[in-house]
């Protein structure tokens, strides 16, 4: 078994760092606006900082993937939500 130098170690550790985390809060927060404008509901400070907080927490630990995901995930249970508000009444 090879034993991996300590640059090799750093080249597959996986970690997005900063540059992930900003990325995240600003697809955290644009799911969140793009959620509440689709589904209807009412805008919250509260939720879109902890969809951001969130958004940063994946992008600095699994990085664009995570945060496509997220972002994705937003989208469809904004308008799962906005149909369901619409035609359920």
């Amino acid at each position: 078994m090879k034993v991996l130098s300590a640059q090799e170690l750093h080249q597959v550790q996986g970690a997005f760092g900063p540059v992930g985390a900003a990325i995240g809060a600003v697809g955290g927060a644009a799911g969140y606006l793009l959620n509440q404008q689709l589904s209807g509901s009412k805008f919250s400070p509260t939720t879109l900082a902890w969809q951001a907080g969130a958004g940063a927490a994946a992008g600095a630990m699994a990085g664009p993937a995570a945060v496509i995901w997220g972002f994705n995930g937003a989208l469809a249970g904004g308008m799962v939500t906005g149909v369901a508000s619409r035609y359920g009444k």
